[in-house]
């Protein structure tokens, strides 16, 4: 968990997934009995981590899992890097994404169960959650690197990312599909 990290600067990026904070997003929806949000945020989340362990994958083989060894992904890999940042950006809950608009909903079910201090909790951990994601932005984008080799990326995998980034930013957008299919 990225409060509990004792000031170490370079964990391994799994390990710091945050994934307390959604489960605590996801049961915030539970306690209002909102199952559509429940279910929306799934589905956001399910694109998001897809997204990021697809890059992470394809940078561990090169390089390696820490958060260092992003450093100036941006110039080596442009396209892993602008997918890890539509990955961290949703994560993080940066309008115009899935994960923005799944947090949203879940605010929502609270504010309507007049659950305050759920809204208050998950608020605070928002922005938490973007100071540890917008970390791998600025390794990639703002951090120089030695490394200057470009990471190669197979078709399959750049396919798969392309549409998961798509979806992403698709679902931050238009939801009206997906909410259609939850009222049946």
């Amino acid at each position: 968990m990225a409060l509990g990290d004792g000031g170490v600067k370079d964990k391994k990026l799994p390990e710091k997934s945050g994934r307390e904070w959604h489960a605590g997003y996801l049961l915030i929806g539970v306690v209002c009995l909102d199952g559509r949000a429940v279910i929306f945020y799934l589905a956001a989340y399910l694109l998001m981590t897809l997204l990021s362990f697809a890059v992470l994958v394809v940078v561990s083989q090169q390089t390696g899992d820490r958060i260092s060894d992003f450093d100036g992904l941006g110039k080596r890999s442009p396209f892993l890097a602008f997918a890890m940042l539509i990955a961290m950006v949703s994560l993080a809950g940066v309008p115009f994404t899935a994960g923005f608009l799944g947090k949203f909903f879940i605010f929502y079910a609270a504010i309507a169960q007049r659950q305050i201090a759920l809204l208050v909790v998950g608020v605070i951990t928002v922005g938490c959650g973007f100071y540890y994601y917008l970390k791998v932005v600025r390794a990639m984008y703002w951090q120089s690197s030695a490394k200057i080799d470009k990471i190669p990326i197979s078709a399959l995998s750049r396919f798969a990312m392309s549409a998961l980034i798509l979806a992403i930013i698709g679902l931050g957008v238009y939801p009206q599909p997906i909410l259609d299919a939850l009222k049946r």
